[in-house]
């Protein structure tokens, strides 16, 4: 019979977040909270002002020109070496082959409270807003 656990905190008994998982075959351990991503975000910038779908850990955005979003986290990262990643699936969600891997995203300009996120269309060889983009960071809270 499986068991359910219900609980509003987990804490780890020698610091509150160290807590370590052991992989499913048990031969590897790793510590949940650096294995969660700190922010993530769905967004569009088509009407040229960005729009979240939804989000985790980001309290704005800015247009700061056509293809590039800065977003604004809610709580700040420990350093700007975190790792961020991007994508962005073209003009509309509609997942079609051609726009999949129609734009390129990357994070620029990281800081501990930010990160501008950069969306290139080589077919057009230019920045360009999108309706699609995802974000996510990797990294220690501070």
């Amino acid at each position: 019979m499986a068991s359910i656990l219900k609980v509003d905190q987990l804490q780890g008994i020698v610091s509150a977040g160290d807590i370590t998982v052991t992989s499913e075959g048990g031969a590897a351990t790793q510590s949940l909270q650096q294995g969660l991503a700190k922010m993530w975000v769905s967004f569009s910038t088509a009407s040229g002002t960005p729009s979240a779908y939804d989000s985790l850990n980001v309290s704005s955005f800015a247009d700061a020109a056509a293809g590039r979003t800065t977003i604004t986290l809610t709580n700040n990262m420990n350093n700007d070496d975190w790792a961020g990643f991007g994508h962005s699936s073209g003009s509309t969600l509609a997942a079609t082959p051609g726009n999949l891997a129609e734009n390129s995203a990357i994070f620029l300009d990281r800081t501990t409270s930010d990160g501008e996120l950069d969306v290139w269309k080589p077919t057009a060889n230019q920045m360009t807003d999108a309706t699609l983009n995802d974000a996510s960071i990797h990294g220690d809270l501070a």
